[in-house]
């Protein structure tokens, strides 16, 4: 937990309850939260941004690990097929679902990459100490991507449908199933880390140039 909110030194206002809090001083892995509603005001990720960076940098190699290898295989009736992760959009889409092929790729594959190379734009210069003019669009895009990057809940329905397509089939778990499952937890890892407040405030006590 967070040190005593007595040692503040900053005041804030809670984007949740508009609560004004004065936040104390913390140390990496600390956070503070609002007495109120219990939002989180601020945290401090371990390791600053050069850990962020690192696990930024895993996600995106997982992800392309996860894309390039068989997903799935199955077989069935003595036939043989395999699935990828940009195969199910393709397949989606032949059957006549666009949109749904659409909206997986988009928030299994796109967002998240969009959303780990802005992660890297802006945690480069914060950890270089060096400002850059494109930070603020580049932050703004990043924390407005998070919320529809969904590769947990892609993996989720993917272990539910296991359940139902096993009764149907044979159904092997390729390279890239454990890729994905292994990209969804250093994915998360690294969104945990990465608050907005924190990103803000480390910017505006960067020298001017």
């Amino acid at each position: 937990m967070s040190s005593s909110l007595e040692q503040s030194k900053t005041s804030v206002a809670c984007s949740h309850c508009d609560l004004l809090v004065e936040l104390p001083s913390l140390e990496p892995g600390e956070k503070a939260t609002c007495p109120r509603c219990s939002h989180t005001l601020l945290a401090i990720p371990e390791g600053g941004a050069e850990r962020l960076i690192s696990l930024a940098i895993a996600s995106l190699g997982l992800l392309a690990l996860s894309i390039s290898h068989p997903f799935m295989l199955f077989s069935g009736a003595g036939m043989q097929q395999e699935m990828t992760l940009l195969g199910s959009s393709v397949d989606l889409s032949a059957h006549g679902r666009p949109f749904l092929a659409a909206i997986v790729f988009a928030m299994v594959v796109a967002l998240p990459t969009l959303y780990l190379v802005g992660s890297l734009s802006i945690l480069i210069p914060l950890a270089k100490r060096k400002r850059s003019r494109s930070f603020p669009i580049l932050a703004r895009i990043v924390f407005a991507i998070a919320p529809w990057t969904m590769a947990d809940v892609f993996l989720l329905g993917t272990l539910v449908s296991l359940t139902k397509i096993a009764a149907l089939a044979t159904v092997g778990l390729g390279f890239s199933f454990g890729a994905f499952v292994v990209f969804v937890i250093v994915f998360a890892r690294m969104t945990s880390g990465l608050n907005k407040e924190w990103i803000w405030r480390e910017w505006e006590r960067l020298p001017s140039s």
